[in-house]
């Protein structure tokens, strides 16, 4: 019998004669009808169906509208083979695939899907996108199993996934149990592992984008003579069309960005971590055939290891002290590489 009992007034109760969902295309539909349902995720959220990746299409990819934050679904129903035995590690691979994308491959994928454009949607005056991005980059992920009953070995696999991997990813499972009876019908979620504790996600979405002067209270209280080269930095990527925008680090951070098209491009990020560092985005322009001229223009900063940059298929994103900027080869090499990549991402 149904753990489930319907009855009108003043009638008997009765297990109701329609359970269940006739296809994953009908749970598929309900998710993206009712994005709410599911945990951690708004009723305006963006909602993107079959998204491609190099693993194959993700049953439903959804983007926070306030945060950026990034949740993966994949659908099964019970009476599916699949449901105990590949679920998870399809849900995996799909992560993992969307890791290895850049910004500007995922967010091209997602518009082909129909997925509004994330650099016209701002949010505390930063882009979503920047955001987005920055959750890519990270893999701060949340992968729901959504499933019309959720059993034992799901459970014991959510916990075990939960236990061994870091604060960046949660794994859960979302049961959207249907039941009707006559002409009326009713949908029960239930979650299971969401509430797991994971640090590092939480805290993240609560957090809003440094400014400018956030970063430069921190160089003058922890690394005062690398804000008169900050600034200087700063000013000259200026003159070259590049302006400045904050991140969502534990820590004051940044970039500077131009743009690109439709897009906004980032060539370096700033971090304050025990030191003020800068970061070199390779990552985020490998797709360009001018990355390796690009790496070329750094070959004399001794941080940016060219045979490893390019051993990594540019995938790579280098640090270097912010400090270092006294060395004018290394302020006019970060100005240069920054003013390059600007022009010649403008060349159709």
């Amino acid at each position: 019998m149904s753990e489930i009992l319907f009855r009108r007034q003043g009638g008997k109760w009765t297990s109701p004669t329609i359970s269940g969902y006739t296809n994953e295309a009908d749970l598929v539909k309900m998710i993206a009808d009712f994005p709410e349902l599911l945990p951690g995720v708004s009723a305006d959220s963006f909602v993107c169906l079959e998204y491609d990746t190099y693993s194959g299409p993700i049953d439903i990819l959804i983007i926070n509208s306030i945060d950026g934050s990034i949740t993966l679904v994949e659908c099964k129903l019970a009476s599916n083979p699949e449901v105990r035995r590949k679920i998870i590690g399809q849900i995996i691979d799909y992560a993992a695939s969307l890791r290895s994308m850049n910004f500007e491959d995922f967010h091209d994928r997602w518009i082909k899907r129909g997925g509004p454009n994330l650099e016209n949607i701002l949010v505390n005056e930063t882009p979503l996108a920047l955001t987005v991005a920055d959750n890519l980059r990270a893999a701060r992920f949340t992968l729901l199993l959504a499933v019309d009953a959720i059993n034992e070995p799901l459970k014991q696999m959510t916990i075990y996934v939960n236990e061994k991997t870091d604060s960046t990813t949660r794994v859960a499972l979302i049961e959207l149990a249907r039941h009707g009876e006559g002409d009326v019908e009713v949908v029960i979620p239930q979650t299971f592992g969401y509430e797991a504790s994971k640090p590092g996600l939480d805290p993240y979405s609560a957090r809003i984008s440094w400014t400018l002067d956030d970063l430069r209270a921190w160089l003058n209280t922890n690394e005062p003579s690398s804000l008169p080269k900050f600034n200087e930095l700063l000013d000259a990527l200026k003159n070259e069309g590049l302006d400045w925008v904050g991140t969502k680090a534990g820590t004051p951070s940044g970039a500077s960005r131009f743009r690109s098209g439709k897009n906004f491009r980032y060539p370096i990020f700033f971090h304050t971590y025990d030191i003020a560092t800068l970061e070199v985005a390779f990552g985020d322009m490998r797709e360009y055939e001018f990355v390796s001229d690009l790496l070329d223009l750094l070959r004399d900063v001794p941080e940016v290891n060219s045979e490893a940059i390019r051993a990594k298929n540019f995938g790579a994103y280098p640090k270097i002290a912010l400090s270092r900027l006294s060395d004018p080869k290394v302020m006019n090499a970060v100005v240069d590489a920054c003013k390059f990549a600007k022009a010649k991402s403008q060349v159709k």
